[in-house]
């Protein structure tokens, strides 16, 4: 007959968010690496023998990334005093009607972040010390100094290519990476080129204000 290799799995009896579901499978991936398969080996059953051909296809770049691109953020800190009287009532007048009316009315729930602090819901921007940002977590890390001043680096594929990224067993949706307290993100790359012998630094910035300004260096 048929020979069934089934993974451990739970029942949960409700439904599951998809954060959820993430942070229960980041923290069973220990239990899984555990376990090696089935006992009858690949070499028993065949399965062992079996390749897959790597499709390649012409490199055809004069040039190639030594190192995977970074991102770099600069950032401010949450404020619940804008820049204007108005915009401070504003965003306190926007807050009291969220965790006042329904939104956070039965059978709705809102966190205590949320009823006990504006600045879960909308927030204004101060610039922040340096021993003030030294003490910050953003995306799970703190930040390192780099030129002087202090940003959050990720790896632009870690942002670009997954919508979710767990750190300290917490799922983050990666396009909040940039949010309104974004001040500047800067994209570093370096290649060079095995026909010249040339490396190249690529710079991207983008700067965040009331407008969005870009711009590039190549160095």
């Amino acid at each position: 007959g048929s020979r069934w290799d089934v993974s451990a799995f739970s029942v949960i009896a409700q439904l599951v968010p998809i954060k959820q579901l993430q942070e229960l499978y980041s923290t069973g991936a220990i239990n899984f690496r555990m376990r090696h398969g089935s006992r009858v080996p690949d070499h028993v059953t065949g399965r062992g023998n079996y390749r897959i051909p790597y499709e390649r296809s012409r490199y055809s770049y004069q040039a190639a990334l030594v190192a995977p691109p970074l991102l770099l953020q600069k950032r401010w800190l949450s404020s619940s005093d804008c820049n204007t009287a108005l915009g401070s009532h504003f965003q306190k007048v926007l807050w009291n009607t969220v965790v006042n009316g329904t939104t956070c009315s039965e059978p709705f729930v809102c966190d205590n972040k949320l009823r006990e602090n504006s600045e879960e819901f909308l927030s204004c921007a101060r610039t922040p010390s340096k021993d003030e940002m030294a003490l910050q977590k953003f995306f799970g890390r703190t930040p390192i100094e780099l030129k002087g001043a202090l940003v959050f680096a990720e790896f632009v594929q870690t942002i670009v290519e997954s919508k979710i990224v767990v750190r300290d067993l917490e799922p983050i949706e990666t396009q909040s990476f940039i949010d309104s307290q974004t001040r500047e993100v800067q994209i570093s790359m370096t290649g060079f080129s095995a026909q010249y012998g040339i490396a190249s630094c690529i710079t991207v910035t983008a700067l965040f204000g009331t407008d969005m300004r870009a711009s590039w260096n190549i160095e």
